[in-house]
C-alpha cells in the first residue's frame, strides 16, 4: 500500500503515493479524513462520526450516508474490499482505514505522515528536554526551526463544511490550541536569537510572531526590541504607535507598563542619536535579559 502524507495546518493537502489524493467526492469525506487521521489514538463510533457529520438527518440516513463517505474514503486510499479489521503491521502492508461494523479508526501503523503529529511532537521535545538557557540549546533550536517550517499556516485554514457545528467546533478548539504553540515556538526562538546575537534573525521570526499574534503585547515588545538592535528605531517606534491604536481600536485599552516602558527606552536612544549628528550613540539600552552587551 502508497505512502499517504496529510498537511492539515494551512490548506488541506493530502499525498498519496506522491500524487496529490484524487477521488475523495465532497468536503465532508476530506473532513472526515482529517478528523480521523488527528484522532487516530481511538476507534471513533459509527453512531458518533454520523452524528457529527450529517446532524440534520435522521439516523439511519446519517449512518447511511457516513458509510458511503467510507467507502468513498476507502477507494480513494486504494483499500476498497480490504476492512482492514483491528490490526495490523507497521509499514507499507498495513490499512490506512481500520474498519469494523461499529467503528472506524485511523490506522496508526501505516505508512502515514501527518504535520500536526510531527508539529506537535517537536514542541513537546522542546518542553520536555533540560537545558539551562534556551539560547544555548542546539537541540531544542533545531526543533522549533523543524516546527516553524510545519506550520504553514492555521489548522485547515479555509475549510469549511456547511452545518457540522460540533466538527466546526472541534476544527476550531485544535486551530486555536495550535496557533498558541506556534506563537510559543516563535517566542522561543526570539529568545534564542537575541541571546546569540543573531538580530537580523531574531527580526525576521519577531515580524511573523507579531503577525500571527497582532494583539499580543510580547509579540510586539519582540518586534520593537529586535527593529531597536538593527538599528532601526524609528520603525520600532512607529510600531509602538501602531500597536497603541489598534489595542485602542479593538480592545479599548492602553499597551501595558512594560511595553510603555520599553518605547521610551528606544525613544529616548532615537533622541540622543538625532541631537548628535555624526557621533556614535551609545549602545541600547539592556531591553531584556537574555541580550549581553559588555562588550
Amino acid at each position: 500500500m502508497a505512502r499517504c502524507s496529510i498537511s492539515l495546518l494551512g490548506t488541506i493537502r493530502i499525498i498519496l503515493d506522491g500524487s496529490p489524493l484524487q477521488g475523495l467526492e465532497s468536503a465532508k469525506v476530506r473532513a472526515l479524513l482529517a478528523y480521523l487521521a488527528v484522532e487516530s489514538g481511538q476507534p471513533h463510533d459509527r453512531e458518533q462520526l454520523a452524528g457529527l457529520f450529517w446532524p440534520e438527518m435522521s439516523e439511519a440516513q446519517a449512518r447511511h450516508s457516513l458509510s458511503q463517505a467510507i467507502h468513498n474514503l476507502r477507494q480513494a486510499l486504494g483499500q476498497a474490499g480490504n476492512t482492514g479489521g483491528l490490526s495490523g503491521q507497521p509499514g507499507s502492508s498495513a490499512p490506512f482505514l481500520l474498519i469494523t461494523s461499529h467503528t472506524v479508526q485511523f490506522n496508526q501503523l501505516s505508512d502515514t505522515w501527518l504535520d500536526v503529529k510531527e508539529f506537535e511532537q517537536a514542541v513537546f521535545e522542546v518542553r520536555r528536554h533540560s537545558h539551562r538557557r534556551l539560547e544555548t540549546c542546539g537541540q531544542c533550536a533545531r526543533l522549533l526551526l523543524v516546527a516553524e517550517q510545519l506550520y504553514q499556516g492555521d489548522f485547515m485554514v479555509g475549510s469549511f463544511v456547511r452545518g457540522c457545528q460540533a466538527f466546526e467546533e472541534w476544527s476550531l478548539v485544535r486551530r486555536e490550541r495550535l496557533h498558541r504553540q506556534m506563537c510559543d515556538v516563535l517566542a522561543d526562538l526570539v529568545t534564542y536569537y537575541e541571546g546569540r546575537a543573531e538580530i537580523r534573525q531574531a527580526l525576521e521570526v519577531a515580524q511573523h510572531w507579531a503577525y500571527l499574534d497582532p494583539l499580543s503585547e510580547p509579540a510586539q515588545r519582540g518586534l520593537m526590541r529586535a527593529l531597536a538592535l538593527d538599528s532601526q528605531r524609528t520603525k520600532a517606534l512607529a510600531c509602538y504607535h501602531s500597536f497603541r491604536k489598534l489595542l485602542n481600536q479593538e480592545l479599548g485599552v492602553e499597551p501595558v507598563q512594560e511595553t510603555q516602558q520599553l518605547y521610551q527606552h528606544i525613544l529616548a536612544e532615537e533622541t540622543v542619536q538625532s541631537s548628535l549628528p555624526g557621533m556614535p550613540g551609545k549602545l541600547p539600552v539592556p531591553f531584556s535579559r537574555v541580550v549581553g552587551r559588555q562588550d
